[in-house]
């Protein structure tokens, strides 16, 4: 996925020179996917973890 981005980024870039701009679109890029990939395992965790027992804890 990163390869991909990355290589879309030069392809788009190398006509006119503007690495910069375009690497920075490709970065804003990858970390909305990270963001939202993030934000969709909280939810999967949260919502699994709801069927997991509580551990019994002795007093002492």
């Amino acid at each position: 996925m990163v390869s991909e981005l990355l290589r879309t980024a030069r392809l788009a870039a190398a006509p006119t020179f503007d690495f910069f701009a375009r690497y920075g679109v490709a970065a804003i890029h990858y970390w909305i996917i990270c963001l939202f990939l993030g934000v969709g395992q909280s939810r999967l965790e949260t919502r699994l973890s709801r069927h997991v027992a509580v551990r019994w804890q002795p007093i002492s």
